[in-house]
Order: C-alpha cells, then structure tokens, then sequence
C-alpha cells in the first residue's frame, strides 16, 4: 500500500533556473524491526515497486551521467512514501534504464539531496549531470510517469540549448534576522481555538514544499522560541499561544498514547493525523516541556508519557541508540527503522542530558549508551556519518545539522559523565565543520560539501527549521556557547531576505539569547 506524504497531485515545475541558497553501493532492500508483545521480529520493508536497475548516488553514478551526456532520473522515496513504479511497465522502465541514469535517493539517508530534488515523497526529479535541477514531480499519479518521462525527453531533446542557457543561480539577498516579526508572523497565523499555527509548517509556499502546506505540524522549534520569548517577557502573547497549543495537543488525536505523538494532521482541528512517529518531533516536545517557566500538572504527565514511550518504543538495545522513525505495519503492528541517523540520535540525546538527572536510571542508562553509539559516528577528523546500518555507514557524511547536533550531544554527555574522549570527540566535529562548511564570502555556513564534478550544484545555507533546528541556527547557538558572540551575531545578520517567517524560530532564540546577555 502506497503511503504519501501529501495529498495526491501533480507539480511538474520546469525549472527556468538552478536553486540558491553526497558510497558505492547499489542500493539496498530496507529491512525493518516490528515491534510485537516487546519481541523484535526482522521483516522485509513491503514496496510494490517495479524492479527498475537503480544506482546509488556515487562519484561512480555520476561519473557515468557525464560520460553518457545523459539525464539523472532522481527518484526521491522511502519506506511508506514510494510506490510511483509499482505497474509492470515496460516502456517506463526502458525510458529510466536506456534515456536517464535512474538513481534512486532515500531521503532519509542523503536529506541534502531531498533539500535539493525532493520535498514532498516520492517525488521524480530531472536533474543534469551536472546537478542543475530542470524538473520535477511531487507525488505524481504512477499512470501519469509514462508521460512526465516522454515529455522531458522531448523538452531536453528539442529545446536543449534554450534549457542550458535558463540554467543560471539566482542570486540571494541576506538581511538581519528580525525576531519580532517572526513572532509577528506566528501570532497571524496563530490558532486559538484548536492550538497551532494552521496549515503548513512556517516555511515557503513555493516550489517542491507548497504541498507540505496542507498539514498542521506540532512546529516544536517554535514553540521552544516561544518558551524562550515568554521566560524574557513574562506574560507575552507567546506564553498564550504556548499554553493554548500545548493544551490542544496533548488533547488531540496527535498525541497517541500508546505510539506516541505523531508527526502532523490533516485538518486544523489536529484531526486525521499521518500515523508515523518520528524522534525528531518526541524529542522536541519533551523539550519543550522541559524549558517551561512553570509546568503544569498536564505538562508533568505529559513528560512522563513521552519519557515512557521513549524507554518502551524509541530505543532499540540492538543498535544501542534512538529510533529515528516508526510506522504502522497494519492497525496492530508497527515497525521500527534499524538504520541509526545521527541527527536523530543526536537531538535525543541532547535533549535527554540537557533534562539533567531528573530522569529515570532507564533513561540515564539510555542516553549514556546513545552517546557512545554517537561517538562511534564520529571519524578521526571530526566528520559525521549520517547513517549507521549494524556498524557500517551508510548515506551522507559531514551534513551541517548531524555534525552539530553531534557536537552538542557528546558535549553535554561528556560535562555529565566526565568523558574527556567525548569533549575531545566533540571539539573535532566543531573544527572540522568551521574549516569546511564555513563560506567567509556568504558569511554562513553550507549544508554540506558539493559533490565533486557538480557544476551547477545548488547552494544551500539552511536558517529554517523543519522537525529539527537548522544548521545556522545551530552553528549560532555554538558560536554562542563558545564565547563568540560577536560572531553569532554576524551569521544571524546573513538570513536570506524574504517576508519572516515562523520557521525561522531556532534562529529567532538564538537572538534572544544575544539580547538577553546569555
């Protein structure tokens, strides 16, 4: 059965210019962990896929591309979120084998790619050989790739040099973060009947992320701002719309007591949710909740019930860290992803140190064993795998968000459990990330390293939040944290110009710290 993470449509955006603002393997059957009556039972990811002759993404796949002067065919998918190929047709895998180099992208393992080619899963993307992305398709109907496919070919066959010529990086604008009209902009869009902030998740309406419009998200790194905003200014509209918000989650249909809450809803009413849970959005809650001036007795039991789920659902002793993800197999069996993401293992164990000792010795025994998973992550140099399938890495390495969220991981780990090799361990990723990821003429950090070859690759210096922090928020709260004020102050000035939005938050509490002389 075919799982989306938006509604059924088709986007087809012809790309007039590249976006502003990375082993050999081929890619793998997922296999996943189902979790029944607390036995761990190996099962197979059920995809209705065709057998299309997939490549990884590789120096290899492109050097192939360029060799061959052909396409990439970017199939952005992942478990519960594919299905485009699930008909037998022999045309579209002939197109995708003989006319494209067919790369299939797990977004979950290579999220810079996803940032770049995805958005909304599955998606299909054309993209050339050297990088410049030419067209899309967010969710397309399987009935309708037949013709995406012909038509591209057609497009790049008979109007080549007009696309080539189209291909140009649009220049971006940067402009001091305005914390005030990001607050400005969450009050706009503020629910008070139901809690939340409507429809979408504070990001653009534009391009591959206007479908993710139609869900109400939790937006945990906003409602951390807003913690934050009304510790400073006590009795502010945002200690209001905290309380109204997480009053109306905790009374949701979000949050699933047995699963744990999930990830959005349909409606604004936080009705019809997406049945999925993803570490990110219970890491972020408890965070939440945990940074409240004043809890409520709602808000202590609603810890307590996150802290339970953690112990029972998002920790696996067989990987020795947090589950990133999990999803329903049927109505009464889910199953849990195997492969250990940094960011998500990181952001929990965070999260987990920064409660300090009141936590159960379940807990305290979790997130020391998480922690030294993490360090395991970590290269002699200070780079970051993103992904770890039963020791071996898998995906991405050096991403801007795992390398310091690692970094603030094992640094609060190794101050609670006096581990020089983590504070060490934690010090390497940071320099590491200065000396490659830093851009002096941008004056922001990249999300990561540009594949090598990639031309036209577009540059990403991410400030917006989705379920976790954003790199340059991130990079700031460090710069921060290390004494270096005046340069967290210069990042948070180089925010791509455009009208504030709510995704902006984890920057946004950066600032406040700033202002308030933390």
């Amino acid at each position: 059965m075919r799982r989306v993470l938006c509604p059924p449509a088709v986007c087809i955006a012809i790309l007039l210019g590249a976006c502003g603002d990375v082993g050999p393997e081929q890619v793998r059957d997922a296999t996943m962990v189902t979790t029944v009556d607390s036995t761990q039972i190996a099962v197979a990811y059920p995809s209705t896929d065709a057998s299309i002759q997939w490549r990884g993404w590789n120096a290899a796949t492109l050097a192939e591309a360029q060799r061959l002067e052909r396409p990439l065919l970017l199939y952005v998918a992942t478990a519960g979120a594919d299905g485009l190929f699930a008909e037998e047709d022999e045309l579209v895998r002939s197109l995708a084998q003989e006319r494209f180099v067919p790369v299939h992208v797990d977004p979950w393992l290579y999220p810079e790619l996803d940032r770049r080619y995805g958005g909304a899963w599955p998606t299909l993307a054309i993209v050339m050989p050297d990088g410049a992305l030419i067209a899309q398709a967010p969710d397309i109907a399987p009935d309708r790739v037949r013709i995406f496919l012909l038509r591209m070919l057609s497009h790049l066959q008979d109007r080549a040099q007009i696309v080539r010529a189209q291909i140009v990086e649009k220049p971006v604008t940067r402009a001091p973060l305005d914390g005030e009209a990001l607050l400005l902009a969450a009050t706009e869009a503020f629910d008070a009947i139901h809690g939340g902030f409507g429809l979408g998740s504070g990001q653009p309406a534009s391009g591959q992320d206007a479908l993710a419009q139609v869900a109400k998200h939790p937006e945990t790194t906003l409602l951390s701002f807003l913690a934050a905003y009304d510790a400073v200014h006590e009795g502010s509209m945002a200690g209001r719309m905290l309380r109204r918000t997480l009053d109306g989650l905790v009374a949701s249909d979000l949050w699933n007591r047995t699963q744990g809450p999930f990830v959005y809803a349909h409606t604004e009413s936080w009705k019809l949710p997406r049945r999925e849970v993803d570490a990110a959005v219970v890491g972020g809650l408890l965070r939440v909740l945990q940074l409240q001036v004043s809890n409520t007795a709602s808000d202590d039991y609603a810890v307590r019930e996150l802290q339970e789920l953690i112990v029972n659902t998002l920790f696996s002793e067989q990987s020795q860290a947090f589950v990133g993800r999990r999803l329903p197999l049927d109505e009464n069996r889910w199953w849990s992803d195997p492969i250990l993401y940094a960011d998500r293992v990181a952001f929990m164990t965070w999260v987990l140190y920064d409660a300090g000792n009141a936590l159960s010795p379940e807990l305290q025994r979790m997130r020391h064993t998480a922690a030294a998973t993490l360090s395991s992550m970590v290269s002699a140099e200070g780079i970051v795998d993103h992904a770890h399938d039963g020791g071996r890495p898998l995906g991405s390495r050096g991403l801007l968000r795992d390398q310091l969220l690692v970094n603030l991981a094992l640094a609060a780990a190794a101050r609670v459990e006096s581990r020089d090799d983590w504070s060490m361990a934690a010090q390497r990723v940071w320099s590491w990330t200065r000396l490659a990821l830093f851009d002096p003429q941008i004056g922001a950090f990249h999300d990561c390293l540009a594949p090598d070859g990639l031309v036209n690759w577009p540059i990403r210096t991410p400030f917006a939040d989705d379920m976790l922090p954003a790199g340059n928020a991130l990079a700031a709260l460090l710069l921060l944290r290390h004494g270096e004020t005046e340069q967290a102050r210069q990042l948070l000035q180089r925010v791509p110009r455009h009208p504030m939005l709510r995704a902006h938050a984890s920057a946004a509490r950066v600032q406040l710290q700033l202002e308030d002389g933390a």
